[in-house]
């Protein structure tokens, strides 16, 4: 059977733990949202930076800016 994005999520992560979906798109956001998580979105994806901006994720420009945020 085909696992999607959002099938292989709910089976890798514990959700008991801290987490943070990385991601480029608006579907990477949709699956942080089920999964209750926090999700930064880098704007050099097939979405441009006005849709990213458009969900409730923070949304960076460049991969090198992550470390503000995750350390």
């Amino acid at each position: 059977a085909y696992l999607g994005k959002l099938d292989i999520a709910h089976e890798l992560i514990d959700i008991n733990k801290s987490a943070v979906m990385i991601g480029d798109t608006i579907h990477d956001w949709e699956i942080a949202e089920s999964l209750k998580i926090d999700c930064i979105l880098i704007a050099k994806g097939i979405n441009s930076k006005e849709r990213l901006l458009t969900t409730s994720a923070k949304v960076l420009d460049h991969h090198s800016e992550l470390a503000d945020y995750l350390f």
